[in-house]
């Protein structure tokens, strides 16, 4: 009797300890969900740890990240065509899914969620064997 107790005091406890993960998990997913709507602008990249200018100006003075709570997003393109200055190129649109503490958008390109809160968003992901760290903030 008292095994079966046991046994059975062991399973629920275990049931319990996996439930709360599995509870954390989506409760710090909805709370990034909630946090990553609005306008967020680029204010610095690093690149394999060394913090580096973007190498196109109008990427961080007039770029905007703009996810909806729709789960669609927009980034707008500037680039500096005729050496004039910038101008607005075709925006990048696509759809947003959050998973624990990784974004993924249009399913095909995924980014860990380094910080996430009111004023600040940082994005770690790897292209071209590099690993780049994007800082944004909520733009006003």
């Amino acid at each position: 009797m008292k095994k079966n107790r046991l046994l059975i005091t062991s399973l629920a406890f275990g049931l319990l300890l996996s439930c709360n993960k599995d509870d954390d998990n989506t409760s710090e997913s909805k709370k990034y969900e909630d946090l990553i709507v609005g306008q967020w602008s680029f204010s610095g990249q690093a690149i394999s740890g060394v913090n580096t200018e973007y190498s196109d100006p109008c990427h961080k003075d007039f770029e905007v990240l703009s996810f909806k709570n729709d789960k669609t997003y927009r980034q707008t393109e500037f680039e500096n065509i005729n050496g004039t200055g910038c101008e607005e190129t075709t925006p990048t649109d696509g759809v947003w899914k959050i998973s624990g503490d990784k974004i993924t958008l249009n399913n095909e390109q995924t980014a860990d969620i380094i910080t996430l809160n009111e004023n600040v968003l940082s994005l770690k992901y790897t292209e071209d064997n590099k690993t780049i760290v994007d800082n944004l903030k909520r733009k006003q």
